[in-house]
Order: structure tokens, then sequence, then C-alpha cells
């Protein structure tokens, strides 16, 4: 990966681009029926275009989601064409077949955006293809032109989290850098260095909760969870929890439990 020079005059119309956009479609062309999903890309903008920024690798990719348009504006996507997909019409690079915030296009002055879907993570799946083409280029077939070349995921909210579980049987190593506003299980983001900061990486291993519950007929369901289990009812009855961890009853009566603690709470502030 070589490092560019940044243009920082070509950055800012970018990101300015990507906004107005977003703004056009929120204020006029939604209301009005020509577009009918709008995924803001508001607020990571300025990320998006620097990473595309520095992917000057000939054979460098990117897996994107639906609010990877500033994304797509710095890799050579048009601003007539960013609005023909939103619209779902010729002159988008699907040509109106698919959902405008969805996109896929070979290299023009960036990396090669491969194909997407609406499901959450499933961006990974052909960036991990990508990145496994090149090790097998790189080590096997001895194509010196891959060597450097790297594979990139973009994602939103819960993107680390079903990352995991979509490749936790698999053991793959996961690599997120932090964009948001939380970044649970993400390492600090900078496009500096990345090949580097990945050799350097120390791997951690993570010990997924597993959860056990048994229904009313005493069917049996388990799941793992990274950060939180959650339930929910699907019916108007009232439903008694017990939660044991490691055989240990910790939990009796969850509402009761929850609401002692703001009985506890009030008092204190009284």
């Amino acid at each position: 990966m070589v490092t560019r020079r940044i243009d920082w005059l070509k950055v800012a119309r970018l990101v300015l681009l990507s906004r107005q956009l977003d703004r056009l479609e929120i204020e006029q062309l939604t209301p009005n029926g020509k577009v009918n999903y709008q995924f803001s890309a508001m607020g990571p903008e300025l990320a998006q275009v620097l990473l595309a920024e520095m992917l000057t690798h000939p054979h460098d990719a990117a897996g994107l989601y639906y609010r990877s348009r500033p994304f797509m504006l710095a890799s050579g996507l048009t601003a007539s064409e960013a609005l023909a997909a939103g619209m779902a019409r010729t002159g988008s690079p699907s040509q109106g077949r698919d959902v405008g915030v969805v996109f896929n296009m070979p290299a023009r002055q960036g990396p090669t955006i491969l194909p997407a879907s609406g499901d959450v993570g499933a961006q990974y799946t052909p960036a991990a293809g990508w990145a496994q083409a090149i090790q097998y280029r790189t080590n096997q077939t001895k194509e010196g032109e891959w060597e450097g070349a790297i594979a990139v995921a973009l994602g939103g909210d819960g993107f680390m989290l079903e990352t995991l579980h979509r490749y936790l049987p698999n053991r793959v190593p996961i690599f997120g850098m932090h964009r948001g506003s939380v970044g649970f299980l993400m390492n600090a983001y900078s496009p500096d260095g990345l090949a580097e900061r990945l050799a350097r990486a120390l791997p951690y291993v993570l010990h997924p909760l597993e959860m056990i519950a048994i229904d009313e007929r005493g069917g049996r369901h388990q799941a793992v969870a990274f950060n939180e289990v959650s339930l929910l009812r699907e019916s108007r009855q009232a439903a008694k929890l017990k939660i044991t961890v490691d055989g240990v009853v910790r939990i009796e009566n969850p509402r009761e439990t929850a609401e002692a603690a703001e009985r506890a709470m009030q008092d204190g502030r009284s």
C-alpha cells in the first residue's frame, strides 16, 4: 500500500458533496416519492473519504454497507450516478436494478468495490474472500503484483458483533477500527501504516457467554453472546424469569430486582 499525499481540497469537496446529496434526498426527493430507501451517510463522511484515499494498491478492495456513499464518491462514483442509484434509474452502477444504497463497482480511481447486500454483516464475506485471494496469489502462485494488497470491510452499529457471531465457528481473526460512538471491541482508527499495525496486532481470545433457555414445552434453545443477552416476549402473557450463572442463581426475579434497584436509587436522591 503506497501512501498517497492527501489532496485536502478534493477531500473537502467529496465530503460536502456527500452531505449535499443526503440533504437533497431527505428534504426533496424522498418526500416527493422519488427515493424509496434513504439511508443517510451524514457523520462518517471524512473518515470514509480518507480511507478510500489510502487504498492505492491496484488490487485493493472494499466490502461496503448501506451508509458508504462517501467512500463510493471517493472511489470514482459520480454525483449523477449516486442520484440515479437512489431513484432506481439507469445511469447508476446497477442500471436501476438494485436498491440505491447497495453498491458494487470495478476499480476506477481507487479500490474494487465488492458486491454488497442489505444484510448486516454481509459485507464481510466478500472482503474475506478477496483477502484469501490476495494470500493465494501472493504465496501460492507467486504473483508479485498482488503483494501488499488489502481488503477492508466497512460497517455500522453492531457490525463487529455480527461479524464475530458469523465467523465464530471458523476462528477467523477480526480487526476492527472505531469510528462510531461506542467502539465495542474496536481498535483506534488510523489509516496510516495499516499493514504494519495488522502485523503488530496482539491477538485477544474472547470467551463468549453461553446462554441456554428452556421454554414451557421443554424445548432447549442455545446461543452465545459477547456483550448481552435479550429475551423478547411474543405474547401478552406475563413472563417469570430466573437467571443462573455457572449453576448459581444470580437473579431470582429480574423485575423485582430492577424495581428494588430503582427504589434504592430514588431513596439515595431523596
